[in-house]
């Protein structure tokens, strides 16, 4: 009784050229995932950077603006 897709030494009459072109498949797609994590390590770095930037315009902000009023009202105090 064979199984149902063929004998089990299949696998082992498999040419040379077709195990070739399966490991180069198999790199190109661990390529393609590698570089694909590098992009979006990429772009998660970048809106991290962004955002610090905004935090501290907003901060450079508030010490111009805001805090001198407040600094004014506690000195009243």
């Amino acid at each position: 009784v064979y199984p149902l897709y063929g004998k089990s030494s299949d696998e082992a009459e498999l040419s040379d050229g077709l195990l070739y072109e399966v490991e180069q498949e198999r790199k190109e797609i661990a390529q393609r995932r590698e570089k694909a994590t590098k992009t979006e390590q990429q772009r998660v770095a970048m809106v991290k950077e962004v955002i610090q930037e905004m935090v501290a315009h907003y901060a450079r902000m508030w010490h111009k603006k805001v805090q001198p009023r407040i600094e004014r009202r506690a000195h009243g105090l």
